[in-house]
């Protein structure tokens, strides 16, 4: 009888261990499960972040470049338009020789002084970009890491709390949830949306920014002939191009049929648009 009693307790152990074992195991898997859906989840939403980070960047940065490219231009044909018209504005007050000869130099000057600090516009805007952009980066990167570090550690420790409700026979371990594993890439996506928020507001604000081509062009007055003096007249420089000429005959000719810097400027980048 006391063998039997025995082999009957030995079974109920054994089955208890069974079931014990198959929870430790159910759990292990739903564990797993949930911990690689978690780390899944934080990895895309690092590569999203990043991506809308850079998408960012590259706008403000080709934003800045435009408007910058737009003033260089402005003052070119500032520059083109001073060094047709001042040999007759200086003519007709009488300047000659080495005075006029230091006046179309000064006009040279003027001019690379413009593009200099148009460039230095450029640059500046580029560079708070770009420091924004690595810190951000930066941030972004670092709290990855410790978002990783952290959901291995919850890892651990609910596996650490199977393997003892294992060694205690627990079988009601099967029943154990894992939400704080994907809580961890929730609070990262949070973050990473501020991160990227403030590479967007920096790149709008870099990309708004203006320069001033300050070579204004020399005060002369023009003969007003042309029917299309007062219009952007796009079919006329296409066609003026057409005939083989080049930028600086282009303007030289729209300037005498009476169009103004800021006319030229838009038909010119319409051209070239």
């Amino acid at each position: 009888w006391l063998a039997q009693q025995q082999a009957v307790i030995e079974a109920a152990a054994a089955a208890k261990r069974q079931a014990a074992q198959q929870a430790y195991d159910r759990s292990m898997g739903a564990l797993n499960s949930a911990y690689g859906s978690a780390k899944n989840l934080l990895s895309e939403n690092y590569n999203s972040s990043i991506g809308t980070m850079t998408e960012s960047y590259n706008n403000g940065v080709a934003g800045v470049n435009r408007q910058a490219d737009k003033t260089q231009n402005e003052a070119y044909i500032n520059y083109m338009l001073s060094r047709r018209d001042l040999p007759q504005m200086m003519t007709a007050q009488g300047i000659n020789g080495g005075a006029a000869e230091s006046t179309l130099a000064g006009l040279a000057n003027n001019y690379g002084n413009s593009r200099n600090e148009i460039d230095v516009g450029r640059n500046s805007s580029l560079t708070d970009l770009l420091q924004n952009y690595n810190a951000n980066k930066a941030s972004a990167l670092q709290a990855y890491n410790s978002a990783l570090a952290d959901l291995e550690n919850r890892r651990m420790a609910y596996q650490m709390q199977l393997e003892q409700a294992l060694q205690q026979g627990i079988v009601s371990a099967a029943n154990a949830r894992y939400d704080a594993l994907a809580d961890i890439g929730n609070t990262y996506l949070a973050n990473a949306q501020e991160w990227a928020s403030s590479v967007a507001d920096a790149a709008a604000a870099a990309a708004a920014t203006t320069y001033t081509a300050n070579n204004t062009p020399a005060s002369v007055s023009a003969q007003q002939g042309a029917s299309g003096a007062g219009s952007t007249n796009y079919s006329l420089i296409n066609r003026l191009f057409g005939s083989g000429a080049g930028t600086d005959d282009v303007i030289t000719q729209l300037s005498g049929m009476g169009y103004t810097p800021s006319m030229i400027q838009q038909m010119l980048m319409g051209y070239a648009g």
